[in-house]
């Protein structure tokens, strides 16, 4: 631990301590360690084992590193055992990431050769894969040799799937000139402090003294996928206190960073924004179907924020508000719109599938939806599933885990109609 952690640490949780000396430590060191020792424990347990307690005291000997180790080790095997016999038996979807190598910057397709082991020998069948979401790139989705070739060459029925998030995230990295060079410089200054340990315990001292919310600023992190939005955030929330830093440390990048107010305040607004809505978009119960809510919505949200930059009405941009009116320029206005027109366009086509994903009112709720809604061949299986009190049961509950497997199940029809309208997307 750093001395200056350490001793933020002592403050924080010691203070009645603070003024003790440094024999006074070094006292209960020593107290500690005697009191400790094996030879002392089994003359504990040697003299109160008439009495009963020799459990009490071995429940308080701590264990040995290697102990600890192994248990470690058996409960790992464990879970891993529960995890294969599931896969074993029940059928699931794989969610996969590109491999690069840092030399060079070469990537190489790793995972099949590694998935294709591990399958063969804990004996999972390939068939058991029904859905594949990957990140797009070369190697997960190339005709030939990407993992997607040949995962279908042993499991022709998979269905495949851009992640919807990892769409989202490519379309918000697109910034015009201006509004890329203010970030670049955003993240030059959170460099020149926050890795030094030297800037960063001054900073430190110079938001106490300011009485900020916040004392540390937030590295950005191009692979996490909500940096951009949190660094940006907490970046104007210590804007003030950052020039004043600066003023003393480095005044031509206080300057500059002056001229970005209202730059850094709309990029903190609209990352804020593209930060909610992939929250949104994660979790166990978002489905397909809910993603293309999520989406569509947020593209008519982005028209309404353009509208309403042009009308200076600033109810969605809380930090461009905090702005004094003749702050706020009509160029700066300007370009803020034409980025969000850039990000609306940017969306459309990455998202098209999405647009074009047909959604009958019956798989959104079922058991509000007309027998007369779905087509001849599905009305007797729907019927029953209308009247299935356990499943309407757990759909209220919001359990669709459960749900959709029970789904699955016992009405192959209706499933069979959902994985079409899957098909479709994925296949576009």
């Amino acid at each position: 631990m750093k001395p200056s952690r350490l001793n933020e640490h002592f403050l924080k949780k010691h203070p009645d301590k603070n003024n003790k000396d440094i024999l006074y430590f070094q006292e209960l060191k020593k107290k500690f360690e005697s009191r400790n020792t094996l030879s002392n424990v089994f003359k504990k347990i040697s003299s109160r084992n008439e009495k009963g307690l020799m459990q009490e005291i071995l429940s308080s000997v701590p264990l040995s590193n290697d102990t600890v180790s192994k248990r470690i080790d058996e409960m790992a095997n464990d879970i891993e055992i529960q995890l294969c016999d599931e896969l074993q038996s029940n059928e699931f979807s794989l969610q996969l990431d590109e491999s690069t190598l840092r030399i060079m910057n070469l990537y190489y397709l790793l995972m099949f050769v590694s998935i294709e082991n591990f399958f063969t020998e804990k004996k999972i069948p390939f068939t058991n894969v029904i859905a594949c979401d990957t990140d797009g790139a070369p190697a997960m989705v190339g005709r030939h040799r990407g993992f997607i070739s040949r995962l279908k060459n042993v499991a022709p029925n998979v269905l495949t799937i851009h992640c919807i998030i990892y769409r989202q995230h490519l379309v918000a990295k697109k910034l015009n000139g201006r509004l890329h060079k203010s970030l670049s410089i955003v993240i030059v200054v959170i460099n020149k402090i926050k890795p030094h340990p030297l800037n960063d315990r001054l900073f430190r001292q110079l938001c106490k003294e300011n009485d900020e919310e916040f004392q540390r600023l937030i590295l950005h992190t191009e692979v996490r996928w909500l940096s951009k939005g949190n660094c940006l955030k907490r970046f104007y929330a210590l804007f003030d206190t950052i020039v004043e830093f600066l003023d003393v440390n480095n005044e031509n990048i206080c300057i500059e960073l002056k001229l970005l107010r209202n730059d850094v305040a709309y990029l903190s607004d609209i990352f804020g924004k593209i930060n909610e809505n992939l929250l949104k978009l994660q979790g166990s119960n978002i489905s397909l179907f809910k993603a293309k809510g999520i989406i569509l919505s947020f593209i008519n949200k982005l028209k309404l924020f353009k509208n309403n930059l042009r009308r200076r009405e600033l109810h969605q941009f809380p930090s461009l508000q905090q702005l004094k009116e003749d702050m706020l320029k009509d160029s700066d206005l300007k370009t803020y719109c034409s980025q969000i027109d850039a990000l609306i366009e940017d969306m459309i086509i990455p998202f098209k599938d999405l647009y074009e994903l047909l959604i009958p009112d019956w798989i959104i709720n079922p058991f509000l939806s007309d027998v007369e809604s779905v087509s001849q061949k599905l009305k007797e299986q729907f019927i029953e599933l209308q009247n299935d009190c356990e499943a309407k049961i757990v759909f209220n509950q919001c359990d669709y885990d459960v749900f959709w497997v029970r789904f699955r199940h016992r009405y192959p029809l209706l499933w069979k109609e959902i994985k079409l309208s899957i098909v479709a997307f994925s296949s576009s």
